[in-house]
């Protein structure tokens, strides 16, 4: 089996996946707990992102990590947050 076949096949279970999944949840009855189930599973997708960075970071990544939580607690703002962090890590790698 080609590398090129898996990528394509690859992208497109992800493209069907982007567009099924409005279609589904459109199906749904819209239900308080549903609502709230939604908006938990994208908080949960992000913590097991930052999980992960974390179990295979450095120092720079954690005190990365550490600034986006900081400035998140302070302004509420992911938007915030991700820029911050990035600039952080971004500092560190240049005076380091």
């Amino acid at each position: 089996m080609s590398i090129y076949f898996v990528i394509l096949l690859l992208a497109g279970v992800t493209v069907v996946t982007r567009f099924a999944g409005p279609l589904i949840v459109n199906q749904l009855k819209d239900t308080p707990l549903l609502r709230q189930f939604l908006e938990g599973m994208s908080s949960g997708v992000l913590a097991a992102i930052v999980a992960s960075q974390v179990l295979q970071g450095d120092p720079r990544d954690w005190s990365a990590m550490a600034v986006a939580a900081a400035v998140m607690w302070i302004t509420r703002s992911a938007a915030f947050s991700l820029v911050a962090a990035a600039a952080f890590a971004a500092v560190w790698r240049i005076v380091i």
